[in-house]
């Protein structure tokens, strides 16, 4: 259980358990194989509706927007829960989206935490995505003073001669996975991810609601979409397959305790209200609820809510679209870049500095850090596959996937590292 609520981010689901059963029961009707039948009569009739409605809605959303973008902008209310069913967290954020599928731009800022800024994600297309973690600016004077009294002193090697203002990750997913805030995740949920869900597998997607979920593992999912070009999600039921995630690739995963073991419900979304601006269904309101086993419980539906995120909508706007759906990066910041783990589902990661732009994959490989990170990946692979070879394997790990705020203090006494730019 503990080890479920880790990757549930400690929080907690929905206050009424009447609600999963009717979202389960429904599914229930709608998986069965003879409503199928009566709906879909051939396979070959629903793939032709399917890629037709696909193709339809796509150039319908091209005409609305032209140089355009959608804003949306509204409030979202996270709340955690104990393993007792208390109350241990309830955060307040405001946000704002920029819209033109499949690019999309979000905004967060989590009410009262005074070390961040805002956090920022987005995307141009379905393949990659970039995110952005801006530090106040009483941090960024903080480590600027701290950094000028160290640069004072002429013992002090490798110190940077320049400040950071945040941090930021690239992926090569079409969703914002391994974002420091999690409702960064589900608010593009609610109000972006209708391209990202066409390319899913029927009855599988990404487990959105797991802070450590693996970008290469897609859960089984039933989702219905709203009408309209942008297809979002009107409700959706994950499901967890019974193995605890982070140990999904070990030789022997481990799963939860019975009767959780083969499975059990991950988390439920709801959309309760919607609107129509243009042709365009939005929700207004809607709710991710999650969950965790209960210790002791009698059946994979006697579970504990983990936590709960209400997303609401207040205006919405078109505006003009920006550029770049990239975040704009304020400065110097310190970027992971995960966008070349290759399939090995590890972390070959290159961690730099950039200044103003994001640095181009092809800029990237070229460069000789990566190819010796690639390396290092290389030789983690190996030794994860060779009995007596712990050791080795979490020396290099603890090389690439610390988090970077830990390898700057590696770099401050080191040596000194030109930021990057796009070539």
């Amino acid at each position: 259980m503990t080890r479920h609520r880790q990757g549930l981010e400690r929080a907690a689901g929905d206050s009424n358990g009447r609600a999963l059963a009717r979202s389960l029961d429904a599914w229930g009707d709608h998986r069965s194989s003879a409503a199928l039948r009566r709906r879909f009569p051939t396979a070959t009739r629903t793939c032709i509706s399917a890629l037709a409605a696909v193709l339809i809605l796509r150039t319908a959303a091209a005409t609305l927007f032209g140089g355009d973008a959608l804003e949306v902008r509204g409030t979202a209310e996270l709340i955690a829960y104990s393993s007792q069913g208390a109350e241990t967290m309830r955060s307040e954020l405001l946000f704002r989206m920029l819209l033109a599928p499949p690019a999309w731009n979000l905004r967060v800022k989590r009410v009262g935490e005074d070390d961040v800024a805002y956090h920022e994600a987005g995307a141009n297309d379905t393949s990659q995505t970039f995110y952005l973690m801006r530090y106040s600016d009483d941090v960024v004077h903080r480590a600027a003073q701290e950094l000028a009294v160290l640069r004072a002193n002429p013992t002090n090697v490798g110190v940077p001669d320049f400040n950071e203002v945040g941090m930021g990750r690239m992926v090569q997913t079409s969703y914002p996975w391994a974002v420091n805030d999690s409702a960064v995740r589900f608010i593009w949920f609610a109000l972006a991810s209708g391209a990202h869900l066409d390319l899913c597998p029927t009855n599988r997607c990404e487990p959105y609601y797991l802070h450590d979920a693996l970008p290469d593992y897609l859960a089984p999912a039933f989702i219905r979409r709203l009408p309209g070009p942008l297809r979002l999600p009107a409700n959706a039921v994950f499901m967890s397959d019974g193995i605890i995630d982070s140990t999904r690739y070990r030789p022997k995963p481990i799963r939860y305790p019975p009767p959780c073991d083969h499975g059990f419900t991950g988390a439920v979304y709801s959309v309760t209200s919607t609107t129509n601006y243009h042709g365009l269904r939005l929700p207004l309101s809607s709710e991710l609820a999650a969950y965790f086993d209960r210790p002791g419980g009698r059946s994979a539906r006697d579970l504990i809510r983990a936590y709960t995120c209400s997303i609401f909508v207040t205006n919405i706007a078109t505006v003009p679209a920006p550029a770049d759906f990239a975040p704009a990066l304020p400065g110097i910041v310190l970027i992971s870049d995960e966008r070349f783990r290759g399939g090995t589902n590890l972390p070959v990661a290159q961690v730099l500095y950039t200044n103003s732009v994001w640095p181009s994959a092809a800029a990237v490989t070229a460069s000789s850090e990566f190819k010796s990170v690639k390396a290092a990946a290389a030789q983690m692979s190996v030794a994860g596959r060779n009995p007596g070879s712990g050791s080795a394997l979490l020396l290099i790990a603890a090389v690439l996937i610390v988090p970077p705020a830990a390898l700057l203090l590696v770099r401050f006494v080191t040596r000194k590292y030109k930021p990057i730019t796009k070539e």
